[in-house]
């Protein structure tokens, strides 16, 4: 799988749920919110997957061998 597809799902879930809440309470309350519904979910949910996929290759890399660092070590 794509390091950066289960960021996406993520943000697009998150995109899903903040624009029902908003627009749930808002309802609710019987404000016209408009579009903000809209926004605040596009917003929270690029914001989500945009750190996500940030933080998605964080892997460590591969260690040098004692005999590696030896050699390195002995350069001047």
């Amino acid at each position: 799988m794509n390091k950066y597809a289960k960021p996406l799902i993520v943000g697009f879930i998150v995109l899903l749920v903040v624009s029902f809440l908003v627009g749930f309470l808002g309802g609710a309350v019987g404000a016209d919110l408009g579009v903000l519904p809209m926004m605040a979910g596009l917003f929270s949910g690029a914001f989500t997957a945009y750190i996500m996929a940030n933080l998605a290759g964080n892997r460590a890399g591969v260690a040098a061998s004692e005999a590696e660092r030896a050699n390195v070590a002995s350069l001047t």
